[in-house]
């Protein structure tokens, strides 16, 4: 049940950048989003332009994929 909770769809608080890197998102209008590490937001498949926070007129954001926790440490 523990999987299922953190695999489900779940709404992104704030402006996103305390999300993990690779993290992927859908805004409002269904486009997808994923945080890189150096510049912040992209779209995915669209324009190449950057954002360091995810755009305001996008949300709400929902939480799509994250990357797995590294728990070989």
């Amino acid at each position: 049940i523990e999987d299922l909770k953190a695999a489900a769809p779940r709404p992104v608080e704030g402006d996103g950048s305390a999300l993990p890197v690779d993290t992927v998102v859908i805004d409002k209008n269904g486009d997808a989003w994923q945080h890189y590490e150096a510049n912040g937001w992209e779209p995915i498949g669209g324009c190449c332009c950057m954002h360091h926070a995810l755009p305001d007129d996008g949300a709400p954001y929902t939480i799509v994929w994250t990357p797995e926790e590294n728990t070989n440490e």
